[in-house]
């Protein structure tokens, strides 16, 4: 599963591979929606929008899964809207700005890691990927260390859907839909390791 973004209530997941738009109950389902033309790298929310990427930047229905392409050849693997700015990231630590009306990428700065997955929780913005969960700074793109994630492989990360006390909450994806930090707090979380 890559890309994950809230829709109201429902928690929607996509496939890099096959542009296949799911949703998702995290405790217990996945279910499929429909397909699109382009694979699902990256999904993000804006209000009224379902927003998709991955080698280009897309539109999504999240009633059927059709897409509407915005623009196509660019390198998206993570986006989350924050702040009315939708944010995007790559494998080579790049993080940026995504212009929603033409697709077109403005560069805030590059990463020490990679960025498979971003999402805002408590007004920090998160970045993931397969070894490591690190905050990003909005202005710079300076990213600082949290912890390893714990997981192999880190598809998607996906912020909270309503305030708090539910807003500490972060969903990651590798080859399943866990809670985040709560499950962090309990695996017994320190500051750069994550006790097994």
């Amino acid at each position: 599963m890559q890309g994950l973004a809230w829709v109201g209530s429902t928690l929607y997941g996509g496939s890099g591979s096959t542009g296949n738009l799911y949703a998702i109950d995290p405790g217990s389902s996945l279910s499929y929606i429909g397909s699109g033309s382009y694979g699902i790298g990256a999904l993000a929310y804006d209000g009224s929008t379902l927003y998709g990427g991955g080698g280009a930047f897309f539109t999504v229905n999240p009633s059927n899964g059709s897409q509407t392409l915005i623009k196509s050849g660019v390198y998206i693997e993570a986006m989350e809207y924050y702040n009315g700015t939708l944010y995007g990231g790559n494998g080579s630590g790049q993080f940026f700005t995504i212009d929603t009306s033409t697709g077109n990428i403005s560069n805030i700065g590059p990463g020490t890691y990679g960025i498979n997955g971003l999402a805002v929780s408590n007004g920090i913005m998160y970045g993931a990927n397969s070894t490591a969960l690190f905050s990003i700074d909005l202005t710079t793109g300076t990213q600082t260390y949290i912890g390893d994630t714990g997981i192999g492989f880190v598809g998607a990360l996906a912020g909270p859907m309503a305030p708090e006390p539910i807003s500490s909450i972060l969903f990651l994806t590798g080859s399943a839909v866990l809670a985040g930090r709560g499950y962090l707090k309990k695996r017994g979380f320190k500051k750069g390791k994550v006790k097994g």
